[in-house]
């Protein structure tokens, strides 16, 4: 197991998954998972320690996000979260009008740049509502997708942004 790749065989995968906790982010096209869990994951699976790098991604569903990744990339500093957490406060309203003025527009290539800059947030902060829906956004310049399938995707991921948005600024307000 020493040569891990993305071409590895299931039942490698499953190997993995079994002890690194990857089983939400395995799709049929690789990891949908940020490169820097991966890393930490692998980190502590070859040292021996795999409980220390397995992450519990089963949701609580009271919420559409799960910090969960981003507090252990931040490794307790606290202040690295809400740094992070106000970055993304203050970058998604302006990438949200965006890809709504490149719908308006049928400008699909810039629909495809806009959710390429999205995905990474969305992964980080674990939006899985809308993980599909990104993906098939950001490939939508190299795809046909009707006008009504790119509208409905970036409609359902406004909709989901916009809760992810209230409920962190009431998570992080300042006490």
């Amino acid at each position: 197991m020493a040569n891990i790749r993305r071409d590895a065989s299931r039942e490698g995968w499953e190997l993995f998954e079994q002890y690194a906790g990857m089983k939400v982010f395995y799709t049929f096209d690789g990891i949908r998972c940020i490169i820097g869990v991966i890393i930490y994951q692998i980190f502590y699976f070859f040292q021996g320690e795999p409980e220390k790098g397995k992450i519990d991604f089963i949701h609580t569903m009271d919420k559409q996000y799960d910090l969960r990744i981003l507090e252990n990339l931040a490794l307790g500093n606290d202040g690295f979260v809400s740094k992070m957490v106000s970055l993304f406060l203050k970058q998604t309203p302006d990438l949200m009008s965006q890809i709504q003025m490149a719908v308006q527009l049928m400008d699909v290539a810039m629909v495809s740049r806009v959710a390429h800059k999205m995905k990474s947030s969305i992964d980080t902060f674990c939006i899985m509502e809308i993980a599909d829906e990104i993906r098939m956004l950001e490939r939508a310049s190299d795809a046909e997708w009707t006008s009504v399938e790119i509208e409905k995707a970036v409609e359902k991921i406004l909709r989901i942004l916009t809760s992810v948005i209230e409920n962190l600024q009431i998570e992080f307000q300042p006490r």
